[in-house]
């Protein structure tokens, strides 16, 4: 991931410079003839930037894919990601098309919340009239799909993340968990959702697997499980949803490992709460366990630079 941080930084770095270059020639340019020269200017230095940030691809972005290269055609900036997937993953970006695209810019601002590259990144898509793509390819099928966005797509998905967190990311914790996905699922004591084969469900009372599906309820993302109650049941046991040491403990969980880590940033992103709701299979029984935005805000580990996203300003 560093390296992305660099090669992006490296090709729009040359591009402030080249865009910045004082008119050393005899005529002077005015209007529309001198932002075309600017923006020729600046598309020439990012062709250079280009050719030399290719070289440290391909390169994996969690949670989006592998960015495979880059290029510029005319005005527009293309990124070529392969996304490994299956029918469900084409049907995710066919039916909710509108819902990966805005997934997707956030993977690209996240990318760029470091240092000052979002204020360039945004200066320079305005100065050089550049659009931004993704070219997403779904493999092993081949099936492409391609999104675009304007500097005024991506300020205005900035504000709105800015403002109200909570609704702007709706759609990104929707892709990252919900969405894409068959439910119910099951999962294994500590691994994530997989979809359940004829075997694996016969060796329930082996593995000791439970039941999976999350929903949102207001502002908190839902983890609701179904356990089989193999061994002992949870009748009887006591309100857990504001017990401090459960929820510490649930919450530092979470926090050691890197895949749940990530929904726990993007929660705080959100400015979302957590809940976990556990139903015994055979007595009915529903404990739950609440874990605020204040709680999982402790354990974030996104600097402040990337959480209030400053530097696109």
């Amino acid at each position: 991931m560093k390296n992305i941080y660099k090669l992006l930084g490296l090709m729009f770095c040359c591009l402030m410079v080249v865009g910045c270059q004082p008119n050393t020639g005899t005529k002077r340019l005015y209007g529309a003839e001198k932002r075309a020269a600017q923006a020729e200017s600046i598309q020439e230095g990012l062709r250079g930037a280009i050719e030399r940030g290719n070289a440290n691809l391909p390169e994996e972005i969690p949670d989006v894919g592998v960015m495979k290269r880059i290029d510029l055609v005319d005005d527009v900036l293309s990124y070529y990601i392969d996304v490994d997937g299956d029918s469900a993953v084409e049907k995710l970006y066919a039916q909710k098309y509108d819902m990966v695209k805005e997934s997707l810019l956030f993977a690209f601002l996240m990318m760029n919340s470091h240092n000052d590259l979002g204020k360039m990144i945004l200066s320079v898509m305005k100065e050089g009239n550049l659009r931004l793509r993704y070219v997403t390819t779904i493999k092993p099928s081949g099936k492409e799909y391609t999104f675009v966005y304007s500097a005024t797509d991506i300020q205005e998905f900035l504000d709105r993340c800015k403002l109200h967190p909570t609704e702007a990311l709706a759609a990104v914790i929707d892709m990252q968990v919900i969405e894409g996905q068959e439910f119910p699922a099951w999962v294994d004591d500590y691994g994530m959702p997989h979809h359940v084969t004829d075997d694996e469900l016969a060796d329930v009372k082996k593995k000791y697997i439970v039941e999976f599906k999350p929903k949102r309820e207001g502002t908190a993302l839902v983890l609701t499980y179904s356990l089989p109650e193999i061994g002992e049941s949870l009748a009887g046991m006591p309100d857990l949803s504001e017990d401090e040491v459960m929820q510490a403990s649930m919450a530092q969980d979470m926090a050691s490992d890197p895949t749940t880590l990530r929904l726990i940033n993007l929660l705080v992103m959100a400015h979302s709460d957590l809940k976990v709701r556990y139903t015994g299979a055979r007595s009915g029984q529903t404990i739950s366990i609440n874990l605020p935005y204040s709680l999982l805000r402790k354990y974030c580990t996104l600097p402040e630079s990337v959480l209030s996203l400053p530097n696109f300003d």
